[in-house]
């Protein structure tokens, strides 16, 4: 049996739903624009969460990976803090960018030392330094400066984009996190700052 979708004012049928779950839309004329027709939405739209992570002016202070404490906010909204988040069960988490960036605390080149941050997940909890890395980018700046004055405070930033997101399914369980590290540091006087932000989201 087919069941008529009707324009509530005119009583019109607007199209009709067959017993096979099939729809029965109306003809549209090709460069006349329609007075009515059907909405849709991409399903990665649906019940979107944008999730910003950020981290401000970390010291690199070891050449051991470390876990990094993020800021998080979601849709814009008060911000919260942690190293390991997780997924939202029933939820693909789309990971779509990471912009990083360097900055010098040294005078001397031998203090210019890359710093790379890592992308982990887990699927059995929390995330740690162990967890498998998923992506491993880096940034660090020229050390062509004239003078050791010129030296300290200059930096580099670096942007990596994913371009169709990289995405892992929550299922309660299933946690991501960011660690760093910067092999090679000279001194606990001179740490390289590194600042990051990461833009994912939940659908």
């Amino acid at each position: 049996m087919a069941v008529a979708i009707r324009d509530k004012t005119t009583a019109t049928q607007l199209m009709a739903v067959n017993a096979d779950g099939s729809i029965n839309v109306p003809a549209l004329t090709k460069g006349t624009q329609g007075a009515s027709g059907l909405s849709v939405q991409n399903l990665l739209d649906a019940g979107r969460n944008v999730i910003c992570w950020t981290v401000d002016q970390f010291p690199a202070a070891t050449a051991a990976d470390t876990m990094l404490t993020v800021t998080a906010s979601v849709n814009g909204a008060a911000t919260s803090t942690y190293s390991s988040y997780t997924i939202t069960s029933g939820k693909y988490l789309y990971l779509q960018s990471m912009v990083l960036t360097y900055e010098i605390n040294g005078t001397t080149v031998a203090t210019v030392r890359p710093i790379y941050v890592r992308f982990r997940v887990n699927t059995a909890g929390a995330c740690v330094v162990a967890s498998p890395i998923q992506v491993n980018v880096g940034v660090v700046p020229s050390v062509a400066y004239s003078t050791a004055a010129a030296l300290l405070g200059g930096g580099a930033s670096q942007e990596y984009v994913f371009q169709n997101g990289l995405s892992f399914l929550g299922n309660g369980t299933t946690s991501v996190g960011f660690s760093s590290m910067a092999p090679g540091w000279v001194t606990t006087t001179t740490l390289p700052k590194l600042s990051m932000t990461a833009i994912a989201f939940e659908y």
